[in-house]
């Protein structure tokens, strides 16, 4: 019995002497992984300093510098030339960001842009999605404030090789909407009304909704931005137009 228990001891002895040796080369390991890995981290990334906030900064800087370089020349190559006619620079320069972003990360070319004009009279949202069957169905069904009540104009884009598509919806606010002025529309409106285009089918004949007061009435329910974008001559005979079959079913 004694030499049993003398026995047991011994082997309860050399457990926890076994034990305490694997923990202490547990640990050593453990100890130089770590270093090994953060060693092949800073070589994977050209760091031979202390990681900082210059550094990540400088690598981040980089990788997004490399994502513009490769995305802008496909933006340009595959947006249509109705995009870039339509919208302005600045938003332009937002989708292009946040699309060179989704680029650099890897990621499915999906994001969601809300942004507000300086004077809180428009709001803007950008869907950007990859390119399926029934995507405005989804759309619909995934924002259901974007109703006919809510959506004051909408555009939607599709890129040349079909990989995205990007929807702009120009949302209603409750500002209160001021009158505008246009003096070279009101210029072009007074020389049709004087008959200086009689002969020319590209522009309107002269009409009584292309007065002085009746422009001023209708800049105040037309968005500025369509009267730019459309020009004063394509306006006024958009406008002509809009008349000749305002209260009718007849279109032309």
């Amino acid at each position: 019995k004694k030499m049993i228990s003398s026995s047991i001891r011994l082997l309860r002895q050399s457990n926890v002497r076994s034990l305490q040796s694997n923990a202490r080369l547990i640990s050593r390991a453990t100890v130089s992984g770590q270093l090994t890995n953060l060693n092949q981290f800073r070589s994977m990334h050209s760091w031979t300093g202390p990681l900082s906030e210059q550094n990540l900064a400088q690598q981040l800087n980089e990788q997004q510098a490399a994502s513009s370089n490769e995305l802008i020349p496909w933006f340009l190559k595959n947006m249509p030339q109705s995009y870039f006619r339509q919208i302005g620079e600045k938003t332009r320069l937002s989708h292009l960001k946040a699309l060179s972003a989704l680029h650099g990360a890897g990621a499915d070319l999906t994001l969601t842009l809300k942004s507000s004009s300086a004077d809180q009279k428009e709001q803007t949202l950008t869907l950007i999605r990859p390119n399926k069957l029934g995507l405005l169905h989804d759309l619909m069904q995934q924002f259901p404030s974007l109703t006919p009540q809510e959506i004051k104009s909408a555009s939607s884009y599709v890129s040349f090789d079909g990989k995205i598509v990007l929807s702009i919806f120009f949302l209603k606010t409750s500002a209160p909407r001021e009158s505008f002025s246009h003096p070279e529309l009101s210029e072009l409106a007074a020389r049709v009304q004087a008959g200086e285009f009689a002969n020319d089918p590209l522009y309107p004949a002269p009409s009584r909704h292309f007065t002085p007061n009746a422009l001023e009435e209708t800049l105040k329910v037309v968005e500025p931005r369509h009267v730019h974008s459309a020009g004063e001559r394509r306006f006024l005979k958009q406008l002509e137009l809009y008349h000749k079959v305002l209260g009718t079913e007849g279109v032309e």
